[in-house]
C-alpha cells in the first residue's frame, strides 16, 4: 500500500513538471513575435478588425515595426481562434522584403525633396502612390510654387514611372501632430478620417502625364470633407440668414440643417440653407452661394430650389 501511494505521488509530480515544462501557446501577437522572433520588432497598434465581416471581435490587425528601423512597417491580421493565431514566419518575412523597396523609394523621393524649398513636406510611397505633403495655406501662389518644384524632382525621381504622384495641401496647423518626414503605415492604414478632415485640396497625377504646370494647376480639388468647409458652414449661415431678411419680402425662418455641394470650376462649395415661411413648417426654399477657397468668403448668394442632389452636413 505504501509503495503503491509513493508511485501515484511521483506519477502527480511528473505531471507537474511536464506541465510546468511545457510551453505557452501565444495568446497574442506580442507574445507570438517574442517566441519567433525575440527582440526583433515593436507591436504599434491593434484593432479588432471589422467584427460585423468577420463576425468575430476576436480577428486582429496588427501594425508591427523592425525595432532597427521603426518606419519598416507592416500590417498583420491574426485570430485569436487559429493555431499560431494564423501566423507564420514565412508570411511575415515575405511581407517585409516587400515593404523594403517601398520605404526605399519614399526615402530617395524624401531626399529629393528636401534639397528643395519644400523641405517641410512630408512623403510616402505605397503600392503605386507617392504622396508629397504640404502644411501650408493653398493659396494661388502656393498651389503653382509647389508644382514648380515638384515637376523637377518627379522628373528625376528614378521611381516615378512606377508610382502616380498625388499631392496635398494639409491643414499647416496640423504639421507634425501625427508624423514626421515619412509617413509611416501606421498612419496609412488608420481607420479613422484624420486625414480626409485634415486635408485641404489635393491633385493626382498618372505615370507618363505631361508635367505640364499651367494645365495641372488647373486640376487641383477641393476637399469637401475637410474640416474647413464645417467652419465656412458656420461662417456663411448668418451671411446667408442676414441677406434673407434684406432681399425676401416675407420673414422666413431657417432650420439648423445645412448643405453643399463641389464647385466644379473653382476650388470652393456651394453652400444651402434651406428655409421656410412658418416655424417648422417644410422647406419653402434654400438661400445659396458659393464659397470660394481663394477669396475666402461667402457670395452669389440668392433663392434657389433644389435642382441637385447636394450634400447635407448634418
Amino acid at each position: 500500500m505504501f509503495a503503491i501511494r509513493i508511485l501515484l505521488l511521483l506519477a502527480i509530480g511528473l505531471l507537474i513538471f511536464s506541465c510546468t515544462r511545457r510551453k505557452k501557446v501565444p495568446g497574442n501577437i506580442s507574445e507570438w513575435l517574442e517566441v519567433h522572433f525575440p527582440g526583433r520588432f515593436d507591436v504599434v497598434d491593434t484593432r479588432t478588425s471589422d467584427p460585423i465581416k468577420n463576425l468575430s471581435f476576436k480577428v486582429k490587425k496588427s501594425v508591427i515595426a523592425e525595432k532597427s528601423d521603426s518606419l519598416l512597417q507592416i500590417e498583420l491580421t491574426w485570430d485569436v481562434r487559429e493555431p499560431n493565431l494564423g501566423l507564420s514566419v514565412e508570411k511575415i518575412e515575405s511581407l517585409l522584403q516587400e515593404a523594403k523597396p517601398a520605404l526605399a523609394d519614399t526615402r530617395e523621393l524624401l531626399s529629393l525633396v528636401k534639397a528643395t524649398d519644400l523641405s517641410g513636406a512630408s512623403v510616402s510611397v505605397d503600392h503605386g502612390d507617392a504622396c508629397v505633403l504640404v502644411f501650408e495655406e493653398p493659396t494661388p501662389e502656393q498651389r503653382k510654387k509647389v508644382l514648380n518644384t515638384l515637376k523637377s524632382v518627379y522628373e528625376s525621381w528614378e521611381a516615378a514611372g512606377q508610382n502616380r504622384l498625388w499631392l496635398i495641401f494639409m491643414e499647416p496647423s496640423v504639421k507634425g501632430v501625427e508624423f514626421a518626414e515619412i509617413v509611416p503605415l501606421v498612419h496609412r492604414v488608420r481607420p479613422d478620417s484624420w486625414q480626409i478632415r485634415h486635408t485641404l485640396v489635393d491633385l493626382i497625377i498618372e505615370p507618363g502625364t505631361d508635367f505640364n504646370v499651367t494645365k495641372l494647376n488647373q486640376q487641383w480639388r477641393f476637399n469637401t470633407n475637410s474640416d474647413r468647409l464645417l467652419a465656412w458652414l458656420d461662417k456663411a449661415r448668418p451671411i446667408a440668414e442676414q441677406w434673407a431678411s434684406e432681399h425676401l419680402k416675407k420673414q422666413v425662418y431657417f432650420n439648423t440643417q445645412s448643405e453643399y455641394t463641389a464647385l466644379e470650376k473653382q476650388l470652393g462649395a456651394q453652400l444651402r440653407f434651406p428655409f421656410s415661411y412658418q416655424e417648422n413648417d417644410s422647406i419653402a426654399g434654400y438661400i445659396q452661394g458659393n464659397y470660394l477657397l481663394d477669396a475666402n468668403r461667402f457670395e452669389n448668394l440668392e433663392v434657389s430650389k433644389r435642382t441637385a442632389e447636394p450634400r447635407s452636413a448634418n
